[in-house]
């Protein structure tokens, strides 16, 4: 990722990532280029979840 801090400006991802750590870098990494994150969440089944409830009804959420 770009270091500009920018590149992902307007997006919204939804992490999904069972191991902490892994998940927490994801979601820092994902910050710092300036994306909206959702999660993280453990399991499939608590994304879908978010998305039911509208987690991503902003528009677009990248997975």
């Amino acid at each position: 990722m770009s270091e500009g801090g920018e590149t992902l400006r307007g997006r919204r991802i939804l992490v999904v990532e069972d191991e902490y750590f892994i998940a927490e870098e994801v979601r820092e990494a994902l910050e710092r280029a300036g994306a909206e994150v959702v999660g993280p969440v453990p399991e499939v089944g608590e994304a879908m979840a978010l998305a039911r409830e509208g987690a991503c009804s902003t528009g677009r959420c990248s997975t």
